[in-house]
């Protein structure tokens, strides 16, 4: 509920308009309550019944509600179930939809409506909102193959480019490695330095990426970008969730790869004898 009054067992032609829609019929707070003989401001509402002519109700309206979704702010509305039949001509009900507040519950919730209705032998069906998106499962699927596949590329760039960089270390810094191989260094230690500076290139270069996928995240849901899904006749927002948590996968994929490509140079700088590196130009 946003204003007014909620909806009352035993209201007839009453009604609770989305805030959206509320604004685009003109229907303000200031309108709620005015009339001493309605219950509030009057709309007409029309709708093909299911014969597939057409009706016409009046009802009035008593209080705005808001989901926090706009788009369904501007199309949506509350009337009691025996104003819904009159407005179809039918007594019948297609369908109740129950609204969790938690969605990890959902499975759980099915099972126990199941298991109630068929106590009570009813023929009725359960089924989740993932049962109804069909499109929605499709499309979470083509997804996660996507994304299986550019973490697998972004594994083996980072893989290529960190193993030559190091390489590339290695023989720059022969002397150094048998310098202080010469002054009392052991291998182990060696491949300790080579690997720390590797953990250390993943660790800052897993931030900086964070850092910048949270930027152009931040610049898409500010540019308020708007599309048409398939079965919706309306645009919707694109949406980019900023959730830490789902960071933590990618950020250890961009540490992990980083510490395997620096294992071959590592070892290799550990097992350089002293005599060759001091003499490498």
């Amino acid at each position: 509920m946003r204003e007014g009054d909620n909806l009352q067992p035993g209201d007839q032609a009453t009604a609770l308009l989305g805030v959206g829609l509320a604004k685009q019929l003109g229907i303000r707070k200031a309108d709620l309550g005015l009339h001493d003989q309605f219950p509030g401001p009057p709309v007409v509402v029309m709708a093909a019944t299911v014969t597939g002519q057409y009706n016409a109700r009046n009802l009035f309206v008593t209080g705005f509600l808001e989901t926090g979704q706009p788009e369904a702010d501007t199309r949506l509305a509350f009337v009691p179930l025996t104003f819904a039949q009159s407005l179809l001509n039918t007594q019948s009900v297609d369908r109740i939809i129950v609204q969790l507040k938690n969605t990890e519950a959902t499975k759980r919730a099915q099972q126990r409506l199941a298991e109630a209705f068929e106590r009570a032998g009813l023929n009725l069906q359960v089924k989740t909102w993932e049962d109804l998106a069909v499109f929605r499962k499709q499309a979470v699927s083509l997804f996660d193959a996507i994304y299986r596949f550019i973490g697998m590329a972004i594994f083996i760039l980072v893989f290529v480019s960190i193993l030559e960089v190091m390489t590339m270390s290695l023989f720059e810094r022969m002397r150094e490695i048998g310098t202080i191989r010469a002054i009392g260094t052991n291998r182990t230690q060696v491949f300790g330095i080579f690997l720390s500076e590797g953990l250390l290139i993943g660790l800052i270069g897993g931030l900086i990426g964070l850092a910048l996928g949270w930027s152009v995240g931040w610049l898409v849901n500010a540019v308020n970008i708007r599309y048409v899904p398939p079965n919706y006749s309306v645009e919707v927002p694109l949406r980019i969730r900023l959730i830490l948590e789902n960071a933590f996968v990618p950020y250890l994929t961009a540490v992990l790869s980083t510490l395997i490509s620096t294992i071959y140079p590592a070892l290799r700088a550990a097992r350089v004898r002293v005599v060759e590196a001091l003499r490498y130009v």
